[in-house]
């Protein structure tokens, strides 16, 4: 007899549904195809960790070994981001340089005896050496653990000699520290004077430590070159900066064909002109027939201070009009561009469209004193 349930109008043999299984058979299949999924996410994960250390192990390495190219028979010291047995076998077998510097802990060829940190002692430690290598663990505080790698100490004399100090540091970590103190002093003093900038781009940050770094180094050989520069002042580096950047902006002000639309900042320029030599420079940016920038004779000098208002009253009563009111609203020519400030009034003087907050308050004897002023000087 045929399935009652494979029978029905269509002429093709329909199957049957599955049979619903036990609640507990369920969870146990899905628990099953969840672990099986952990599984398989943690070995591809734990694959592409190893891909990764690999990768960089041999950037570190690279890098160390591009910096000390055509160096023989030096000491290279250096962070537990760089030091590795192969990195110091390399450099000792292939350039007969030695290295000295922290390792990390999670470094297979570290003994299971310098990790340890079970019974030890404060202030103790433990050394392991082999031919041409020597490893430190030093017990700074409780749990704390410091690993060095030697290929310059290999007699059990230079490493484990101690000077007389209460904290029983072994003469590896006296040169490691000797070594490595300047370039943390160095990070100390250019953080106090540094030009950096937060930036997602990595090679602006590098060019953010050039900078600091170089300007370091031109004042300790300014400093050398010149003892007697600013005797008994404590903010010699402070000026340092501020004129050696005044003297690398100075060149490229004076060769600016337009001048800025801030007032401030043009001021800058004509001033910078003007103690050169060429001029004040004009507004516009044109240059000349000759391929000259187009300069403009230069500023009479600024008039002396306003009298008292009963002398100004006295030499004119002439009431001072106020800003023009323009025909329609344009951007203020004083004020940055970026603050995109719409206004009316125009200067009665240079016809300059120039905002409330840009405008300078003056009472009629002020104002008619400084204009008689300027028309003495232009004349």
């Amino acid at each position: 007899m045929p399935d009652p349930a494979t029978l029905g109008k269509c002429n093709f043999t329909r199957g049957r549904s599955p049979p619903p299984q036990p609640p507990l058979l369920c969870r146990w299949k899905k628990k099953r195809r969840e672990e099986k999924k952990k599984k398989k996410k943690k070995k591809m994960k734990g694959e592409r960790r190893e891909r990764d250390e690999e990768a960089q192990r041999r950037i570190r390495g690279r890098v160390v070994l591009d910096v000390t190219k055509g160096l023989t028979g030096r000491n290279i010291t250096c962070d537990n981001f760089f030091t590795s047995y192969e990195l110091a076998q390399r450099l000792l077998l292939e350039r007969n340089n030695t290295l000295l510097g922290t390792i990390r802990k999670n470094k297979p060829e570290l003994p299971d005896a310098l990790l340890a940190l079970r019974g030890r002692r404060v202030l103790s430690s433990k050394f392991a050496f082999t031919r041409d290598t020597a490893l430190v663990s030093y017990l700074a505080k409780k749990n704390k653990n410091v690993l060095l790698l030697s290929t310059f100490h290999t007699r059990t004399a230079d490493v484990v000699g101690r000077r007389q100090r209460a904290d029983n540091k072994p003469a590896v970590i006296l040169d490691y520290n000797s070594n490595k103190g300047g370039v943390d002093n160095l990070d100390k003093v250019v953080a106090t004077y540094s030009c950096r900038r937060m930036t997602a781009r990595w090679p602006l940050a590098v060019f953010h430590n050039i900078l600091d770094v170089s300007s370091y180094n031109a004042f300790v050989i300014w400093r050398e070159l010149n003892p007697d520069w600013l005797p008994g002042k404590r903010n010699k580096r402070r000026v340092f900066l501020e004129q050696l950047g005044k003297a690398l902006v100075a060149p490229l002000i004076e060769r600016r064909t337009r001048l800025p639309r801030a007032e401030a900042a043009a001021a800058v320029v004509k001033t910078h002109r003007l103690a050169a030599g060429g001029g004040g420079g004009g507004g516009g940016g044109g240059c000349s027939g000759s391929g000259g920038v187009t300069t403009t004779p230069a500023l009479p000098p600024p008039p002396p201070p306003p009298p008292s208002s009963s002398a100004a009253a006295a030499t004119s009563t002439t009431p001072v009009n106020p800003p023009l009111p323009a025909s329609k609203r344009k951007r203020c020519q004083v004020c940055p561009s970026k603050k995109d400030c719409k206004t009316q009034n125009v200067c009665r003087g240079c016809e300059k469209y120039i905002c409330r907050g840009c405008a300078l308050l003056y009472c009629p004897a002020c104002a008619n004193y400084f204009c008689s002023s300027s028309e003495r000087g232009s004349v």
